[in-house]
């Protein structure tokens, strides 16, 4: 089963489905944060368009 997350409009955190490694890169290509787990912190990303490798797939999120 693909892992989700939630919520695409992030406010200061993502949660996984299910723990897993993952990345989270920036519209430029920069990796801003890398690990693994169920929660990722993103209270420090300013406002803007970002990405979250997981799962061998990438998905498209916001940050408010």
């Amino acid at each position: 089963e693909p892992i989700s997350f939630f919520p695409a409009l992030v406010i200061d955190r993502i949660t996984l489905s299910r723990a897993s490694d993952y990345a989270v890169v920036d519209s430029y290509g920069n990796e801003i944060v890398k690990g693994s787990g169920i929660e990722i912190e993103l209270e420090q990303l300013k406002a803007g368009l970002y990405f979250l490798y997981v799962d061998k797939r990438e998905e498209k999120f916001v940050k408010k």
